[in-house]
């Protein structure tokens, strides 16, 4: 009887090994099921974040890209259209400095005649300023000689108180030794030593030779006065 309750508590024991080892096996499974089930779901949760994480990079990549080529474009063509001005800019240049330069072409060339005219006209006024200034110069000097003419026989006179001294007078004609007695031309010859021996002489020729005056018709009228003065004393 021992044995058979024995049987009967080791076909128990061991069928309630056989149910524990199952239901352990069972939840060995279900937790490997498990786990494996939440290892994939991770694993396609990393896959998930990496695909993205990539594809935010790329999409990073080509906006990078993206911007990087506009901006590559936006100043290629801002480089173009500068370059565009700067040659439109730079053919107006041109044609203003061709416009200007025909148009200031004609205006130098009036400069330059009316410069040149304006050169002449003040030449000529200077010389005719010059030649006023010597002519009025001269006229003066013709009034003063003409005044020291008036005044002469007073001068002459002055002049002629030394001669008044001299008892006598010889006067050697060399170029006329046959002709006796004095002339008009020894009268000449004789006011005009008398007169080279005053001491205002010099300057009176040189007054005579500025006025354009003969020095000849002064002695003439030199003369004349004194061969008045000689028939005068000779009458006395």
């Amino acid at each position: 009887r021992i044995s058979k309750e024995q049987r009967i508590l080791e076909r128990d024991i061991d069928r309630n090994l056989a149910i524990e080892l199952r239901q352990i096996d069972m939840g060995q499974k279900v937790g490997q099921a498990d786990i494996s089930q939440r290892l994939v779901i991770g694993l396609a949760d990393e896959d998930r974040k990496i695909s993205m994480e990539l594809k935010m990079k790329q999409t990073d990549l080509a906006t990078k890209e993206h911007l990087e080529a506009t901006a590559l474009k936006n100043v290629a063509d801002v480089n173009a259209v500068t370059a565009l001005r700067v040659g439109e800019a730079e053919r107006e240049k041109e044609i203003a400095i061709i416009g200007a330069e025909r148009e200031a072409k004609p205006m130098e060339r009036l400069a330059e005649a009316i410069l040149a005219q304006a050169k002449a006209k003040a030449e000529g006024q200077m010389k005719m300023i010059e030649a006023k200034n010597v002519t009025e110069q001269r006229i003066l000097v013709q009034q003063a000689i003409l005044q020291l003419i008036e005044t002469a026989p007073q001068i002459v006179e002055r002049m002629m108180k030394p001669v008044e001294k001299i008892e006598s007078i010889r006067i050697l004609n060399m170029g006329d030794q046959a002709s006796p007695g004095l002339g008009k031309s020894s009268m000449g010859k004789l006011a005009t030593n008398l007169m080279d021996t005053g001491a205002v002489m010099p300057m009176v020729k040189e007054f005579l030779k500025f006025a354009d005056i003969n020095a000849d018709d002064l002695a003439k009228k030199a003369s004349e006065y004194l061969s008045g003065l000689i028939k005068v004393e000779k009458q006395k």
